[in-house]
């Protein structure tokens, strides 16, 4: 069966459920958790672990030397039409595991010019590539250079120079390889290599050498996720758009697809909070990303959706570009959580031979990337696995647990303060008020939903 997400927003919760042939949505008022101020985080890069590379040869596009001992770095090229690349290193591993990143901005101060003119103009501005951890297995090393980015080619920036210091702010796509376990580090490259004129240019910057007042700062700004309190309420509305924003609920449960930026934006000037539905578990032939699925994590019709088939979740390594794109755009729309849905495909005929250890694995993954962007994340269904997935996982999202009898399997997560959001639905035939004493006594949060889940719902007294 399919789950939705849950999220909290200021003093809502709003939890989301995922449609699907087995989908259910259920309702209860709560008194959600505050969300935290905003709080900023200043670092200076490590002199010991910062420095320049050089290339080894004009197109080479390798190291060739460096220079880590320096109070200057260098960027630009010599007059052999050799680049330079430097590194900056910041111990970001302060920061908690779940902060929502909101701002980063890189402060550089300019030690001198070497060549005529705006090296930022002349090079076509400057790219930010951005590493969690080191490029190499050591602080600096020439490999540095030309090494894997976890993200790279942010930019190009063309600073102003402001009291002698470039100020450069880097975009949210950044933010989720901001490193809340260690060190963070940033190669600084110009977009041109060189400018084929056999005269060096080159912009000269302080390292982490250098006086305080004058190194590589790092400026990060977070609070802490939304994260939904018992008994908070909530819509989920995946069809017969646009989204009815006029319900009385905390918190909206909504696709990512389908709604804009604006209309996350809209909610959360009425108060709500909103949680992005993404299916994480299948593949859907109409979304606008299906064309990125490799052919061999794609298995079985999901029964009753002709138009959806299973993923192969144990091929992490495939799927992990294509949610992680989903997140960040989560992300960037403001969504303040994440409902993942058909996370539980160990238990259904996917096609693979998908067990319990391999559904566990992408769970917590896909846990700890939410959180890596500052969202909170439901567990929707997926009963059998609450024990191990509970620390992982902010709230809980049902569908049918009353209809089926299983909602006692995740009631661990309101003895662990956690809220569990419940939904029914019209075509089981079940008596509401009956299921609404049972919420109550169990503090979930129950609402009654039609199965396409439109706008209509009806939440527990």
């Amino acid at each position: 069966m399919k789950l939705g997400r849950l999220i909290l927003f200021g003093t809502c919760v709003l939890a989301l459920i995922a449609w699907g042939n087995q989908s259910r949505v259920s309702a209860i008022a709560v008194s959600p958790a505050p969300l935290s101020a905003d709080t900023s985080s200043t670092y200076y890069s490590l002199g010991a672990q910062d420095g320049w590379v050089l290339e080894s040869t004009e197109t080479s596009n390798v190291g060739g030397s460096l220079n880590s001992g320096s109070p200057t770095i260098l960027v630009g090229d010599n007059r052999a039409k050799k680049q330079y690349r430097s590194i900056l290193a910041f111990n970001t591993g302060n920061l908690p595991d779940n902060a929502r990143i909101t701002s980063v901005k890189l402060t550089l101060t300019e030690q001198a010019v070497v060549g005529d003119g705006n090296p930022f103009s002349i090079f076509q501005g400057m790219l930010l590539d951005i590493r969690k951890g080191y490029f190499g297995t050591s602080p600096l090393q020439i490999t540095d250079f030309q090494a894997a980015a976890s993200k790279s080619g942010l930019g190009p920036f063309i600073p102003a120079l402001v009291s002698g210091k470039y100020t450069i702010t880097l975009p949210a796509t950044a933010f989720p390889y901001i490193n809340r376990a260690g060190t963070s580090q940033l190669r600084l490259r110009f977009k041109l290599d060189d400018n084929n004129n056999a005269i060096a240019n080159t912009l000269s910057l302080y390292s982490g050498d250098a006086t305080l007042a004058y190194r590589p700062k790092l400026v990060v700004t977070w609070h802490l996720p939304w994260i939904p309190t018992i008994k908070t309420t909530w819509q989920w509305q995946l069809s017969g758009l646009p989204v009815n924003q006029t319900v009385a609920a905390g918190m909206y449960d909504i696709d990512l697809f389908d709604n804009s930026a604006s209309v996350v934006a809209a909610l959360h000037a009425r108060g709500r909070k909103a949680v992005c539905y993404v299916s994480a578990g299948s593949w859907e032939n109409w979304r606008p990303d299906a064309g990125r699925f490799p052919p061999q994590v794609i298995g079985n019709i999901y029964p009753g959706w002709p138009d959806e088939k299973w993923l192969a979740i144990r091929r992490i390594d495939l799927l992990a570009p294509i949610m992680r794109a989903r997140m960040d755009m989560c992300q960037a729309k403001g969504f303040d959580a994440l409902e993942p849905d058909n996370i539980d495909g160990y238990l259904n005929n996917t096609g693979f031979p998908l067990t319990y250890q391999n559904q566990r694995t992408y769970n917590i993954w896909l846990a700890n990337e939410a959180h890596a962007r500052g969202l909170s994340i439901g567990l929707k269904n997926d009963a059998d696995q609450v024990t191990d997935l509970l620390p992982y996982f902010d709230w809980a999202l049902t569908e049918d647990c009353f209809d089926q009898g299983w909602c006692n399997q995740v009631h661990p997560f309101i003895h662990s303060g956690k809220a569990v959001f419940a939904a029914e639905y019209t075509d089981t035939g079940i008596t509401f008020s009956k299921i609404c004493t049972q919420a109550n006594v169990l503090n979930f949060s129950a609402i009654l939903k039609h199965r396409e889940l439109d706008a209509w719902r009806k939440p527990c007294p």
